[in-house]
């Protein structure tokens, strides 16, 4: 199967980017480019064939980061840190950390 297009999605800057922020079309050569210019294996979360598929996981990661700003009372800071922690699964332990830091100064 010839693969001409590849949609990428990545981890989001921050809880403020948008899905084309981190949701693109490109093809081999610009994925090529894009990793000659930074694009790190651990800033990808998926590469995927089909549009459809990966709009519909770029949705899913924009609906898990609204939930969580919905409840957050620390001024975007915990979302941030949540954010990072459901995308970015090598930062479970600092956000931990970091959360319990939080809860026990609001205390």
């Amino acid at each position: 199967m010839k693969l001409d297009k590849l949609w990428v999605i990545t981890v989001p800057a921050s809880c403020d980017s948008t899905i084309a922020d981190f949701c693109f079309e490109t093809d081999a050569r610009g994925f090529a480019l894009q990793v000659k210019g930074g694009l790190s294996p651990e800033d990808i979360v998926a590469v995927f064939s089909d549009r459809e598929e990966a709009e519909s996981e770029a949705k899913r990661l924009m609906h898990r980061r609204l939930a969580l700003r919905s409840r957050d009372g620390f001024g975007g800071r915990l979302t941030e840190l949540l954010w990072a922690a459901i995308v970015k699964p090598d930062l479970r332990d600092q956000a931990k950390g970091l959360l319990d830091e939080i809860l026990a100064r609001e205390k």
